[in-house]
């Protein structure tokens, strides 16, 4: 997605351990240009993966270091509820959800961040496919992500599920879709880039 959309602003909200941190910069650094925003309060919280006794931040600060990708990653040790309330880094292109997935939490970041979004972004949203994995040792009753990605769908915001281990859907920001013919009554900024050469 990094490569394929070439961002100047992404935000991830969620890091954890870092390995979408890690794939995200790696991306940015191949484009050879965009920042990463990684927000996490990398504090423990009743989302995190089994890792209440590391301290996550130092995890991805580390594989940052190793790879050489920390110039291209912003850390925001913070809740992003405070991030997106004092957003000051100019237009989202890219968003990633992977924080808290409570229901109220979820909705936060989409109607919170909603206003921050560029004309052209997309709002990748992981952890969609909870309700087909019942049978998981790691289901819970208060995931939220589906509720509240389906409540997106239903309002008129174009998204496409990969349905392969927890999911991930992308969510165009455009009711309706982004307008892929142009005209006169179409006010729409274009969200297009120049290609890159072959």
């Amino acid at each position: 997605m990094v490569r394929c959309s070439v961002p100047e602003v992404v935000a991830e909200i969620g890091s954890a351990h870092g390995r979408s941190t890690c794939y995200i910069a790696a991306g940015l650094q191949r484009n050879g240009k965009g920042q990463l925003y990684s927000i996490d309060p990398h504090t423990s919280t009743g989302w995190n993966d089994g890792d209440r006794d590391l301290d996550t931040f130092e995890a991805v600060r580390k594989r940052l270091r190793a790879l050489r990708l920390d110039p291209w990653v912003t850390h925001l040790r913070m809740e992003s509820r405070a991030a997106c309330a004092t957003w000051s880094f100019g237009k989202v292109d890219l968003l990633l959800v992977d924080g808290s997935h409570t229901q109220a939490d979820v909705q936060a970041d989409w109607t919170g961040f909603l206003p921050h979004l560029s004309p052209g972004a997309l709002v990748l949203f992981h952890d969609t496919m909870w309700e087909y994995r019942r049978d998981s040792p790691y289901w819970r009753e208060d995931q939220g992500v589906p509720r509240v990605v389906q409540a997106i769908q239903d309002a008129g915001y174009p998204a496409v599920t990969i349905m392969s281990g927890w999911g991930l859907t992308i969510v165009q920001n455009c009711r309706g879709g982004f307008p892929l013919l142009g005209g006169r009554d179409r006010s729409l900024t274009s969200p297009l880039h120049e290609p890159r050469e072959s």
